[in-house]
């Protein structure tokens, strides 16, 4: 995550993949581990094949039954985010899957929720951003989101940014509130 917020300052994008892969050959690096490309491509390919929380697909699905638009909003590149949602089964529950490759910058720039709000033609102040990172929910709230932050781990919450509009401690949560 470091990478894409001083890639996102220092405006010299370049898709996820690509700085995830530099992060990875850093802290090979840093820690003095050897790694062949083969080893190296098994790491970066482990982006493609995450679980998903247990709760997610019913969480997805009850969204989408009140009538919510459900729709990843990710800092990953486009075809990194289509890989990993059809293999943890998720694809078939969204109805879309939005990047910020297609501003060339990284959240929390405002301009990858304003993208967002934009690709799904609904006003800013009407979309809800729900993630796992307090950051991010963050800086979707200053961008004008509303916004439902999962705090599993009953953290603080960031110092910067909005706080969020909705704190729950898992997915499903989130489903009973908007419901």
């Amino acid at each position: 995550m470091q990478y894409s917020y001083q890639s996102a300052l220092m405006e010299a994008y370049r898709p996820f993949r690509e700085v995830t892969a530099d992060a990875l050959d850093y802290a090979l690096a840093q820690w003095g581990v050897a790694a062949d490309d083969a080893t190296r491509a098994r790491i970066r390919d482990s982006y493609n094949h995450l679980d998903p929380y247990p709760d997610a697909v019913e969480t997805l699905t009850r969204l989408s039954d009140a009538g919510h638009t459900v729709t990843v909003l990710s800092n990953g590149n486009p075809e990194m985010l289509e890989t990993l949602a059809d293999n943890a089964g998720l694809a078939p529950h969204l109805d879309d899957v939005i990047s910020a490759d297609e501003v060339s910058t990284f959240k929390p720039n405002p301009a990858v929720y304003e993208n967002a709000a934009a690709r799904t033609d609904t006003p800013i102040g009407d979309c809800r951003l729900v993630s796992g990172n307090a950051w991010d929910a963050a800086g979707a709230g200053s961008a004008g989101m509303a916004t439902a932050w999962v705090d599993r781990a009953n953290d603080p919450f960031e110092r910067i940014g909005v706080e969020p509009t909705l704190t729950v401690d898992g997915l499903a949560r989130v489903a009973d509130e908007l419901a």
